[in-house]
């Protein structure tokens, strides 16, 4: 079954995944600051076929500059997509099939530095391109192409960067949150990913995960810089079962215990995270223990919060995911926190290695109100 029909299927929230490359800024789900080497990729796209389309992509301009916003990497004849410019025809929509590819553009003149909605769209015999600047009254324009056109696309989308010429990217941002995809009748929204790389051999079903050892765990594939991209909120959540015993160990923490920042281990029994940050004299690292005090093969809840400008960190534990037990520790000095590259391990940190099982699926990242599930190979 292709990935596009089982995703019809389900009838769980339809998402389309978004992996972030290289250090784009990233705030509640707005990406900026793109280049040739910062840039989003979205890689779960089938075959369009015949089916309806809709790309709907919330841009920014800070500078109009000529490139593709939202397209795959084929060359300037063969991609499918949508792309912006900095003179007339300033939006246009393209789409290739059959050995051809058809073009629509808008008559809507740009503006640096103004919100554009702008869709996409191929709707039977028909492909069209709409633009709103409030995201309710659009300016529509709309060319024919073939009856049953079946579409051809790669498999993989980039968005802000024209693939197939890596000195053209967008000068602005995107707002991925107030985006989406649409295909036949299913709308996809957008969700960022941090993906997990395997080390080892622990045991994975269904995105639970166990049998952690110093070699057998999953690490981040790519490392946050908390000081240099100025995050000033963290959150980290997951869902734990203990096993047989308890003991001080990590569950999602940066492999560099010693300077970890807004990870969630167990310290004695207890689940903790901490903060690594300068006091004026030295780095000190701080941890928030909860009060909840862990059982032996019994499920947990953790999220740990960190806000780092308004100097506290938090840890709440549950049982249910409903009912919550609330620990907080401030301190005016968490501001200044130590920059550091963090690479997450998970199940394994410098003081331990965890015995129980932690859910991947239900465990995920958020970073100034940008929300990153973790993702497996």
């Amino acid at each position: 079954m292709s990935k596009l029909l089982a995703m019809i299927m389900s009838k769980k929230p339809q998402y389309m995944n978004l992996s972030v490359v290289g250090n784009p800024t990233i705030s509640s789900g707005v990406v900026s600051n793109f280049s040739a080497s910062n840039y989003i990729e979205l890689d779960n796209f089938d075959n369009i076929g015949t089916n309806d389309i809709e790309f709907c992509f919330k841009y920014t301009p800070t500078t109009l500059k000529t490139t593709r916003l939202f397209a795959t990497a084929d060359s300037g004849s063969t991609f499918t997509g949508l792309v912006v410019g900095n003179s007339s025809p300033y939006f246009r929509f393209f789409v290739y099939g059959n050995s051809t590819q058809y073009i629509v553009a808008s008559s809507v003149v740009a503006q640096a530095n103004t919100d554009y909605y702008i869709i996409g769209y191929r709707k039977g015999n028909k492909i069209g391109i709409k633009i709103s600047t409030d995201g309710i009254n659009y300016t529509t324009n709309e060319d024919t192409i073939p009856d049953n056109l079946s579409l051809t696309n790669a498999s993989k989308f980039y968005a802000g960067l024209n693939k197939n010429s890596s000195a053209s990217y967008i000068d602005g941002s995107i707002d991925f949150y107030s985006s989406y995809i649409k295909i036949g009748n299913i709308k996809y929204n957008f969700q960022f990913t941090m993906p997990l790389t395997v080390i080892g051999s622990p045991t994975i079903v269904d995105g639970i995960v166990s049998g952690f050892s110093s070699s057998d765990y999953l690490k981040s594939s790519v490392s946050i810089d908390f000081y240099s991209n100025n995050n000033k909120s963290i959150e980290i959540f997951t869902k734990i079962t203990t096993g047989n015993t308890i003991n001080g160990c990590g569950i999602i923490s940066s492999l560099d215990y010693g300077n970890g920042c807004g990870g969630i281990i167990i310290g004695g029994s207890k689940l903790t995270t901490m903060i690594y940050y300068y006091n004026g004299t030295t780095n000190k690292n701080s941890q928030c223990n909860s009060s909840i005090t862990l059982q032996a093969n019994t499920t947990y809840y953790a999220k740990s919060l960190i806000n780092l400008e308004n100097g506290y960190c938090e840890i709440y534990v549950s049982t249910d995911n409903i009912n919550w037990t609330k620990t907080s520790k401030s301190n005016s000095d968490y501001v200044h926190i130590v920059s550091h590259n963090y690479i997450y391990g998970i199940g394994k940190a410098q003081n331990g290695i965890f015995n129980g099982s932690i859910n991947i699926y239900k465990s995920y990242i958020t970073l100034d109100g940008t929300k990153y599930i973790f993702t497996l190979p």
